[in-house]
């Protein structure tokens, strides 16, 4: 929530041994569109799937408010790298954000009106009204992205970490995706998103992360992805924004 921290400290996770990423120490205010950028292989899906629990820490601990992550079930919601979980079901827009609230109460339970009211909120919130009967597999790649990001609305979390969510978008469906996030701003959400579009996380985002393994930098993004940090995290000197529209 606002005025709450997501806190990283001295957080090491390896693979058989070796860290992906390592003695990582910093804090994000829970507001804001947060841009987490590196090379390949910096450690970034490995953050986020740290963050889930999916992977065990080998050093150092993660806490939410003060509270281990253990402790802050249901505020985090996932999207992975090009989601096509319901692609292959002859399944409706409508029925896959009413599963971000089956994710939450379980297969068993039925359904509720806080859960129903739930569902329409984040059809209407994501701009989903119109499509909301038609079914998932015929959808644009913008749509699909808006109406699985409503799907981890409707679960009530305030987290949401996203893994390289333009893949695969148009440019006007990506401007249409993180102007969204960004409008989150003050919302009490905190949005951590995986970007390759640098004049993308620049543009957009409040904040960013960098790894390159260890941490680079984190803070407000026009001094984390300033041209000396993103150097030191790529190897390289890389394209400022004017640079890259030529």
């Amino acid at each position: 929530m606002t005025g709450g921290t997501l806190a990283f400290a001295d957080v090491t996770v390896c693979y058989r041994r070796l860290p992906a990423i390592h003695h990582v120490t910093c804090a994000l205010p829970l507001d804001g569109l947060v841009a987490v950028v590196g090379p390949n292989g910096a450690g970034k899906s490995t953050l986020l799937k740290a963050l889930l629990g999916f992977l065990p820490l080998t050093t150092g601990s993660i806490t939410l408010d003060g509270a281990p992550l253990a402790a802050c079930a249901g505020r985090f919601a996932y999207l992975a790298q090009a989601d096509a979980s319901a692609a292959g079901f002859p399944i409706t827009v409508e029925e896959v954000v009413a599963q971000g609230r089956y994710q939450r109460l379980g297969a068993f339970r039925g359904f509720a009106a806080a859960d129903r009211a739930a569902v329409e909120q984040a059809i209407a919130e994501l701009s989903l009204e119109p499509l909301r009967r038609r079914p998932f597999a015929q959808l644009s790649g913008g749509q699909r992205q808006r109406t699985l990001l409503a799907r981890a609305v409707a679960t009530g979390a305030d987290i949401f970490l996203l893994d390289e969510p333009l893949t695969g978008l148009d440019a006007p469906s990506q401007h249409d995706l993180l102007a969204r996030l960004a409008g989150w701003r003050g919302q009490r959400r905190l949005v951590l998103a995986v970007l390759h579009d640098l004049v993308a996380a620049r543009r957009w985002c409040a904040r960013a992360l960098v790894l390159d393994r260890h941490l680079v930098a984190c803070g407000e993004a026009a001094t984390a992805l300033a041209p000396a940090v993103l150097a030191e995290a790529f190897g390289r000197a890389l394209p400022t924004a004017e640079e890259a529209h030529g």
